[in-house]
């Protein structure tokens, strides 16, 4: 008994809220609420009372214009429903935990005041801490300085180089005690918080730097060969070009390299090659020797061959270019043939002259002895 009077044919429903407020059964708040989701007008409203208990109230329209309204206690029912919902929210946790567990990285949630929030296991393990001596709520800074792996990543007193993980997608690779690589971002979220990723990326960094060694090997000897040896995707673009290019191109190799086969022999020269080109690109090697007029104006002799490089499906990536200036061993061979056809034809004359002196010789000398 709240001591509220409400008189039969003078209290309106209107009041019936603010006697609730004025008597404890609901604060001003939940009066606020259920107003602006709509207690006045037919249908069911539901609200939580001062004392923790929910009501529904139905409003039912009676014959003679009036209004029945019926208030039921629901608080089992919300319970039911409070219940089930943190059922549901324990078993997606647990499950985002599973899958947090299962990856191959080390993840931590960090919130705006740098404080971590959650974290897998993987994370615990690449910086080198029991988990028990992690706690929600430590500054991540605070707890990668209690591993050598942690301070490590932390050399120089940034999280990751400096960058601000909290706006910023930010990444570097930290190379640790061990040798190990330890690839280290960010990955922003709202209101300051951000996802912090380690990952192992030893194998991957010794095989970048393989290639890099191989790359290298490939273009010492490739530099020191007398002919230009290149590279063009199945696009038309130079992937590779050694530094006999640089010469016979007149540009330097980043001017060759990414840019169109066309563009660096000039539409002209292009053109009269182009046979060939398609060719290389459809699958077909080729050889050919062609007079080519290079960037300084010369008119210079190549041999060139095309070798198709295809894919393990077949698909022609483009094609290894092997290219020779033969402009002198052509001239050189020009010019002793011509000195062996001069030497012919001296040789038939003088052989000529030879046989006429013969031939006069031996008349004297029979005129004489007849």
């Amino acid at each position: 008994d709240t001591g509220a009077t409400i008189v039969v044919g003078e209290t309106r429903l209107s009041a019936l809220s603010s006697l609730a407020v004025r008597h404890g059964l609901m604060d001003r708040a939940q009066l606020a609420s259920e107003r602006r989701t709509g207690a006045t007008t037919h249908g069911d409203t539901v609200f939580q009372m001062a004392d923790g208990r929910w009501m529904k109230m139905s409003e039912h329209p009676t014959s003679d214009g009036g209004l029945a309204v019926i208030y039921t206690d629901i608080s089992a029912v919300k319970a039911d429903e409070y219940r089930l919902r943190q059922r549901v929210v324990r078993e997606q946790d647990d499950i985002l935990h599973d899958m947090l567990d299962n990856l191959p990285q080390g993840v931590a949630l960090i919130d705006g005041s740098d404080a971590i929030k959650a974290w897998n296991d993987r994370f615990a393990t690449i910086i080198g801490l029991k988990p028990e001596r992690l706690n929600r709520g430590d500054g991540i800074h605070d707890v990668l300085r209690q591993s050598k792996i942690g301070r490590a990543i932390m050399a120089d007193g940034a999280l990751v180089g400096g960058c601000d993980p909290s706006s910023l997608g930010c990444q570097r690779e930290v190379v640790l005690h061990d040798n190990r690589v330890m690839d280290v971002r960010s990955h922003p979220l709202s209101a300051g918080a951000f996802v912090l990723t380690f990952t192992d990326v030893t194998e991957r960094s010794r095989d970048a730097t393989v290639i890099r060694e191989s790359k290298r090997r490939l273009r010492l000897m490739t530099d020191a060969l007398p002919a230009l040896i290149a590279y063009v995707n199945n696009q038309g673009y130079f992937e590779f070009a050694n530094r006999c290019s640089e010469e016979w191109y007149d540009r330097p190799r980043d001017r060759i390299e990414s840019s169109a086969l066309r563009d660096v022999m000039g539409a002209d020269e292009f053109e009269k090659q182009r046979e060939y080109i398609d060719k290389a690109l459809s699958g077909q090697p080729v050889s050919f020797e062609v007079e080519q007029v290079v960037p300084d104006g010369r008119r210079r002799i190549f041999t060139k061959s095309f070798v198709p490089h295809a894919g393990e499906d077949g698909a022609v990536l483009g094609f290894y270019a092997l290219e020779q200036d033969v402009t002198e061993q052509r001239r050189t061979a020009s010019a002793l043939k011509h000195a062996y056809r001069h030497m012919e034809q001296r040789v038939f004359e003088r052989t000529r002259e030879l046989t006429e002196l013969n031939d006069k010789l031996q008349a004297e000398a029979r005129a004489r002895f007849d």
